[in-house]
C-alpha cells in the first residue's frame, strides 16, 4: 500500500545517505597525490535564422573546462571540473540560438573505482527514467555483464521542487553476445521502461524500447546500419493514444567531410554538414523544414 512505499523511499534516502558518508570517510582516509589538472575549450562563431522565434544576427561563444583529479592509495579516484562560458552558442543539433551561454559553473564531484562510482551534484543528477526530472545523488555499481545505478534526490521534501517530481530512480542492465536488456524506471506511477538491442553484425543494430510514458504506453523500434562512408538509421513509434510516427536519417563521412540528414512523418526534414579544415578549425552548416539555418565556424 501507500503507507509500504513510502517506508520504502525512507528506507532507500537513508541508505544512500549511509552510502554517501561511508564513501566520503573512505576516501578522505586516504593519502592523495598531487591533482592532474587538464584544460579543454571550444568556440564558434556565424550568422543565423531562427524562423519560429523571429529573430537572425550572428553567434559567438567560447567554453573552457578545467578538469582535476585524483586518485587515492585506496584506488578511489576523486574528479570535478570547473566551466566558463561566454557569448551566445548556437545549437546545431535543433538549429536554435541559445543566448544564455555566460556564466561559470561547478561541475559534479564523483567518487569511483573500477567497479564503484557515487556521482555528487545537487539538482544535476538526470532522474534514469525522466530526465525532465533531478536528483542529486547517483550510485553506478557494475560486475561484468550486469550493471546497476540509483539516483535520489536527497532534499525531496524541498518545498522548491516541482509538484509530483520523482524522488529516486533505478537502471539495470545486462548484455552478452550482442544482446543488452535494461530496464529502467522511478517511484511515481507509470514510469517502467523496458530496452533491448541487439548486434547483428558489424554494420547492422536493432533495437526495441517499451515505455509505459504516465498510462500511455509507446512501442519503438528501430535499426542502424553502417557501410562504408554512409551510415542509415530508422525508427517506428506505436502509442494507445496517439498517431503513430516515424523517423528516418542518412549520414555520410569521407575524410574531411561529413554531411547529415533525417525526415519524419510531418516531412520536418533537416540537413547538416561540416568540413575540417584542420588545426582544430571546421566549417559547418545546416537548414530545416522551417526555413531556420546557421553558417559558421567550430574551434576545438
Amino acid at each position: 500500500g501507500l503507507g509500504n512505499g513510502t517506508r520504502l523511499l525512507k528506507m532507500m534516502r537513508e541508505a544512500m545517505k549511509k552510502i554517501l558518508f561511508a564513501t566520503t570517510a573512505l576516501v578522505f582516509s586516504a593519502g592523495f597525490a598531487a591533482a592532474d589538472i587538464s584544460l579543454s575549450g571550444s568556440a564558434g562563431a556565424g550568422m543565423f535564422a531562427d524562423e519560429d522565434a523571429g529573430t537572425d544576427g550572428v553567434y559567438s561563444f567560447m567554453k573552457m573546462t578545467a578538469s582535476a583529479s585524483v586518485t587515492g592509495d585506496n584506488g578511489v579516484t576523486a574528479s570535478t571540473s570547473l566551466n566558463v562560458e561566454a557569448g551566445n552558442e548556437y545549437d546545431p543539433g535543433d538549429l536554435e540560438d541559445d543566448t544564455d551561454t555566460n556564466g561559470v559553473t561547478f561541475g559534479n564531484v564523483k567518487l569511483s573505482t573500477d567497479a564503484f562510482a557515487l556521482t555528487l551534484d545537487s539538482d544535476g543528477v538526470d532522474d534514469l527514467s525522466d530526465d525532465d526530472n533531478t536528483h542529486d545523488v547517483q550510485v553506478d555499481v557494475s560486475a561484468g555483464d550486469f550493471s546497476v545505478s540509483l539516483t535520489a534526490d536527497m532534499d525531496a521534501d524541498n518545498p522548491g521542487d516541482a509538484e509530483g517530481a520523482s524522488e529516486f530512480s533505478y537502471k539495470a542492465g545486462f548484455s552478452m553476445a550482442g544482446i543488452s536488456v535494461t530496464l529502467s524506471g522511478n517511484d511515481l506511477d507509470d514510469s517502467t521502461a523496458i530496452d533491448l538491442g541487439y548486434t547483428v553484425s558489424d554494420a547492422l543494430g536493432l533495437t526495441a524500447h517499451i515505455d509505459q510514458n504516465g498510462g500511455d504506453q509507446e512501442t519503438k523500434v528501430g535499426m542502424s546500419y553502417g557501410m562504408g562512408a554512409v551510415g542509415l538509421t530508422a525508427s517506428y513509434a506505436m502509442y494507445d493514444t496517439a498517431d503513430d510516427d516515424w523517423d528516418l536519417g542518412i549520414s555520410y563521412s569521407e575524410g574531411a567531410m561529413s554531411v547529415s540528414a533525417s525526415t519524419d512523418e510531418e516531412s520536418d526534414w533537416e540537413l547538416t554538414g561540416s568540413y575540417d579544415l584542420g588545426g582544430g578549425l571546421s566549417a559547418e552548416g545546416g537548414m530545416n523544414a522551417d526555413s531556420d539555418y546557421y553558417l559558421g565556424v567550430a574551434m576545438s
